[in-house]
């Protein structure tokens, strides 16, 4: 039989060991387990787990995994993925109240033929009338 340990239950297990070995005569196993949690804890974790830790710190951010439903099972689909790879329970995040993308938008403002054939009268030269009509949408949908 395998049992897997996280990093911070092999610790635990470790702190536990020590402390038995302190508080009283250890076992010749006792040592023998110190010992191989001890390597076990100091191996780097692998470049792949890290790789995947920070893309899920990256999701888990506000903006991110809130944005809509979408996201949020993104962000759960990987916390699944990396608790599998620690050997750990998945911790998921629920729904929030509002997601972001519901927030109302304001919609946008085109501009009237009328007005479009005013620009292109003030000016009649092609690239002056493409940026007097940027400059006017702008104007537009800026923000208020």
């Amino acid at each position: 039989m395998t049992i897997t340990l996280t990093r911070e239950e092999a610790q635990q297990v470790l702190d536990a060991l020590m402390h038995q070995m302190w508080s009283r005569r250890p076992l010749d196993a006792t040592e023998e387990v110190m010992e191989t949690l001890r390597a076990r804890l100091a191996q780097p974790e692998p470049e792949p787990l890290i790789k995947m830790k920070e893309l899920l710190e990256v999701q888990g951010r506000d903006g991110n995994w809130n944005l809509d439903p979408y996201m949020q099972g993104m962000y759960n689909g990987m916390e699944l993925i990396v608790a599998l790879a620690e050997g750990r329970d998945p911790v998921f995040r629920k729904a929030p109240e509002n997601w972001l993308s519901a927030q109302p938008q304001r919609e946008w403002q085109g501009l009237t033929t009328a007005e479009t054939k005013a620009l292109w009268n003030a000016t009649k030269k092609p690239t002056e009338f493409a940026e007097m009509l940027q400059a006017k949408l702008k104007e537009k949908n800026a923000a208020d």
